[in-house]
């Protein structure tokens, strides 16, 4: 395995997620590359992610890591996203998707996400490098809709 550079190393032995070592590493310089960005930087942008919830008998919910098969038992797969892109708005979102995200349930996010901010133009979108954010479905679609954009700087 790669060693990491020695400004990632003490934060990488702490980090405990379930993903792999060049991500961990991406993810740490995509922090320490834009940490000095002041607070109306972040809150500008609305933050997308995808992700698996489990639960059990007791009605317990758990995050699920794990495959992305289709058909894993008691659980619900979401997509949703955190913003506040201005003083005036805020709107959180979480939507069930149908087995897994794909290309068409992305664009009905997006639209649902534009819709949700009149007046706010444009509309900067943060997400992981999934590859359905960046189908060939998407990309017409962003093409269409200029007022989002994605953020060049994915993690």
């Amino acid at each position: 395995m790669k060693k990491s550079p020695p400004h990632c190393q003490s934060f990488l032995r702490v980090a405990q997620w379930p993903i792999s070592a060049s991500q961990r590493e991406e993810r740490v310089i995509f922090a320490l590359k834009f940490r000095e960005n002041a607070i109306p930087f972040w809150l500008s942008k609305v933050y997308i992610n995808e992700h698996r919830y489990k639960f059990d008998s007791k009605g317990e919910i758990s995050s699920y890591f794990g495959t992305e098969r289709t058909n894993i038992a008691n659980s619900v797969p979401v997509v949703a996203c955190i913003s506040k892109p201005n003083d005036d708005v805020s709107f959180n979102i979480i939507r069930k998707v149908n087995m897994r995200i794909d290309s068409q349930q992305y664009v009905a996010f997006l639209e649902e996400v534009m819709a949700s901010y009149p007046r706010v133009d444009p509309i900067s979108i943060v997400h992981n490098k999934y590859p359905v954010h960046h189908s060939l479905k998407v990309k017409k679609w962003l093409g269409d809709n200029i007022k989002i954009y994605f953020e060049r700087v994915r993690c």
